[in-house]
């Protein structure tokens, strides 16, 4: 009937949008782009990086499907030229003091869980020391970084990292609708060039594979690379900077 609890997991499972785990005591349920938007195309071209490292990549292997990798002759000498020219400009910044506040937790640091539960102690501890050396530097608006939302002071809500907690230069009062994103950016932020003149990011985050979806590779497929996964996130966001320019 019209008014049926089921009727949208119906809907997903006559598209084939619905799939499950093998272990049958397992309640847990994924959505998939119906593999008939794969099949009713002639041909499928697919532009993307680090490939191997996708879901899209493991998509197409759960289901069987050939693919074979192209390259434009004329870009191909191109492209070593630009990573080249990349890898010049990159420096990658240690602070002995605040690595010295993560050293013990590498595996954990940064994750989602431990900025928001028993480890935010340690994570001030890092980024008050980050903050002297940014002052020691004279980096003020010429940086932008990404860290959990929920760590962000927004109107009246204060977050974790606030001025309470005296993170006033790294961490302002920081708007979420679009308006007003002074230094702090989501670390999925896509298509945008309004971050192209900084030139030293901050990248506050150890993000992982979906859980459940991992879970469910696991089953038919190896899990994707976790380290890859994080690798091939961290470019997207440390490519809204300078670096394109």
């Amino acid at each position: 009937s019209e008014d049926n609890t089921f009727k949208p997991l119906k809907k997903l499972c006559d598209v084939k949008m619905l799939y499950g785990t093998k272990e049958r005591k397992s309640t847990m349920l994924n959505t998939q782009i119906p593999p008939s938007m794969i099949d009713n195309a002639s041909e499928v071209y697919l532009l993307t990086y680090m490939y191997e490292a996708s879901f899209m990549y493991a998509f197409m292997k759960l289901h069987k499907y050939q693919h074979e990798f192209l390259e434009i002759p004329e870009l191909v000498q191109r492209q070593k030229e630009i990573k080249t020219k990349l890898k010049a400009n990159i420096e990658i910044i240690s602070i002995p003091s605040a690595d010295k506040e993560i050293a013990k937790v590498k595996e954990s640091a940064f994750s989602h869980s431990w900025w928001t539960t028993n480890r935010t102690k340690l994570g001030l501890s890092f980024l008050k020391k980050v903050e002297n050396w940014l002052h020691n530097n004279q980096h003020r608006g010429n940086y932008f970084y990404t860290c959990p939302k929920e760590l962000i002071s927004v109107g009246n809500k204060l977050g974790v990292l606030s001025s309470k907690n005296n993170i006033k230069k790294l961490l302002p009062v920081t708007k979420l609708d679009g308006i007003d994103h002074v230094q702090w950016l989501p670390a999925n932020t896509r298509a945008t060039n309004l971050y192209k003149d900084r030139n030293l990011c901050l990248y506050l985050l150890n993000v992982f594979p979906n859980v459940g979806v991992q879970h469910y590779l696991k089953d038919y497929l190896e899990p994707i690379n976790k380290d890859k996964y994080a690798l091939s996130e961290m470019l997207q966001f440390i490519w809204r900077g300078c670096i394109r320019d």
